[in-house]
């Protein structure tokens, strides 16, 4: 683990954050049980937030996850993205953590405002069960998408709503070998999974592993279970992988997916 990055990628961020970034976080963090007013009030900088957190232990090298949702919320893509990029490339996956890739980590910022747009692939998605949004970058793509899951019309106790990263190979196979190990289907090992596979073997593990879950959520069908599945950030919607993941889901009855394109 490089914890040297931890460093430079939290100055990083504490450089980029303006008065406004700080206002904001400060606003989001008011609630939160162990901190107290009189220690946001002495924070201006970045440097100031980020020590308060490491000192009410909700970040450290190991543990990011909180921050990366605040800087999302807060409307800082770009730097939450950063903090993404560290996490996944110097900690280990926790396979039994449903967080990160769960409702958990789907994050909706607090102005976020249903659209005519929303309300579009809303539509979309309940009849056909499948929604592609495009839009520019920021155009709120996957703010649509994480409002949508969190208001998933055929939830139950029993479904299952999961984001799989469609940047990369790597992120594809990271996300569903999470998935598998959360439905104890099997238990995947991951560390350094872009070095030791080949772009073949990873296409190949991805395409067994999505089939493998395939069959898992036909048969929590029998509970009469919906489930949603996210892939998010797709760069190519012609890309094969991609269009094998998506074809295997829609093959399932009970499953909708939304791409929010990258």
């Amino acid at each position: 683990m490089d914890f040297d990055s931890y460093d430079n990628v939290m100055k990083g961020v504490a450089d980029s954050l303006d008065a406004g970034n700080i206002r904001g976080l400060k606003f989001l963090l008011r609630d939160k049980p162990n901190i107290y007013q009189k220690e946001l009030v002495m924070v201006n900088e970045g440097s100031d937030l980020i020590q308060l957190l490491e000192r009410k232990e909700l970040l450290s090298r190991t543990k990011v996850m909180e921050f990366m949702n605040l800087l999302q919320l807060e409307g800082r893509i770009d730097l939450s993205k950063k903090v993404q990029v560290y996490m996944e490339t110097n900690l280990p996956v926790n396979l039994s953590n449903h967080d990160y890739y769960g409702i958990n980590g789907m994050p909706v910022v607090e102005n976020y405002i249903e659209t005519e747009e929303y309300r579009l692939f809303e539509k979309k998605i309940n009849t056909c069960k499948a929604a592609l949004i495009k839009g520019h970058h920021g155009s709120g793509k996957t703010q649509h998408a994480y409002s949508y899951a969190r208001r998933f019309p055929g939830r139950s106790e029993h479904s299952l709503i999961w984001r799989i990263d469609c940047k990369t190979l790597s992120q594809i196979y990271r996300s569903l070998s999470a998935m598998v190990a959360y439905l104890k289907l099997q238990c995947i090992f991951l560390d350094h999974v872009t070095y030791t596979q080949s772009d073949r073997q990873l296409k190949a593990s991805i395409d067994k592993m999505t089939k493998r879950i395939q069959q898992k959520l036909r048969c929590e069908g029998i509970n009469n279970a919906n489930h949603l599945v996210l892939l998010d950030g797709v760069e190519d919607t012609h890309d094969n992988t991609f269009k094998t993941m998506l074809k295997d889901f829609l093959n399932t009855e009970n499953v909708y997916v939304i791409a929010p394109q990258g």
